[in-house]
């Protein structure tokens, strides 16, 4: 079992979330094209694993920027 070959549960770090490109779009209520643009321009980091891009959720969140005061 993985629990016993890790050790106790509460050493093992929590994952961190991992969105597609469709659950990001959801989560912005933005479109496909748009978070195509913020990702070749830097703006929301991707990654990649084959043929998915996936973005770890916590990214998506700090890509946020405080428009007023």
């Amino acid at each position: 079992m993985i629990v016993e070959a890790l050790g106790t549960v509460s050493n093992v770090k929590p994952a961190e979330t991992l969105l597609s490109k469709k659950e990001v779009c959801e989560l912005l209520g933005i479109t496909l094209n748009t978070l195509d643009k913020f990702t070749k321009n830097g703006t929301i980091p991707a990654f990649g694993i084959g043929s998915r891009v996936m973005f770890k959720r916590s990214d998506v969140l700090s890509s946020l920027i405080r428009i007023n005061k």
